[in-house]
C-alpha cells in the first residue's frame, strides 16, 4: 500500500514527534510552500500550516489541522500542533513526482540533477507529453531540466499534472480551458 492513512488524535503526541519532525520552521500561513529562499527544502526543515484546516508536509507524512475553531484554541493552548488527521507516503517515486510537481508549481523549472535521477529515463512517458508541450511553446527541455515558458505559467497545473499520475489516469478531456 502506497499510502497509509490514520486518524490522529488532538495534539502533537502522535508517532512523528517522536521522529524529530516537529522541530521544524513554521511557515504561517496557508497558501504558503516551501521555497528556496525560505530554506525549507534543507534537510529537518519542513513547512507547517498555522491555522483551521491548514495542511504540513514532512519528508514522508502531510497532516490537516483541525476544523473545529473551538478545538484548535484548546489544543493551541496547551502549546500542542492542533493536528486532526494525516496521510503517511511510503513510496520514494510518490515523493520524487510530490517534488517535482512542487518545483514546477512553484518555480515554474525543475532541475533533475539537484535530485540525483535522469529525468529522461525515470520518466520515458512524462518526458515524452512534456516534448509535446514544448512543441506547443509551453516549456523547454533541457539536458535534465524542465523550464517553463512565460506562456506555459498561465497553464502551471497542466504542465505540473504531467507528473501526476492519478490525474492521468483519471483524465478525461481539457477541463482547464
Amino acid at each position: 500500500d502506497v499510502y497509509s492513512s490514520w486518524r490522529g488524535t488532538r495534539g502533537c503526541s502522535c508517532a512523528w514527534r517522536n521522529a524529530g519532525c516537529c522541530k521544524n520552521t513554521v511557515s504561517v500561513g496557508t497558501t504558503g510552500g516551501p521555497t528556496r529562499k525560505s530554506g525549507n527544502w534543507l534537510p529537518g526543515r519542513h513547512p507547517n500550516g498555522v491555522s483551521l484546516l491548514a495542511i504540513s508536509l514532512f519528508p514522508e507524512l502531510y497532516t490537516q489541522n483541525s476544523r473545529s475553531l473551538k478545538a484548535y484554541q484548546e489544543v493551541t493552548k496547551q502549546g500542542q500542533l492542533a493536528v486532526d488527521r494525516g496521510l503517511e507516503v511510503k513510496d520514494p517515486m510518490v515523493i520524487l513526482r510530490r517534488h517535482i510537481i512542487q518545483e514546477l508549481m512553484c518555480h515554474f523549472a525543475v532541475d533533475f540533477t539537484t535530485m540525483a535521477v535522469d529525468g529522461a529515463s525515470i520518466f520515458p512517458k512524462e518526458w515524452a507529453i512534456c516534448g509535446d508541450l514544448e512543441a506547443e511553446g509551453l516549456l523547454n527541455r533541457h539536458c535534465n531540466s524542465i523550464t517553463v515558458t512565460e506562456r506555459g505559467r498561465w497553464l502551471i497545473r497542466v504542465i505540473a499534472a504531467v507528473f501526476d499520475p492519478d490525474i492521468q489516469e483519471k483524465a478525461s478531456g481539457s477541463r482547464v480551458i
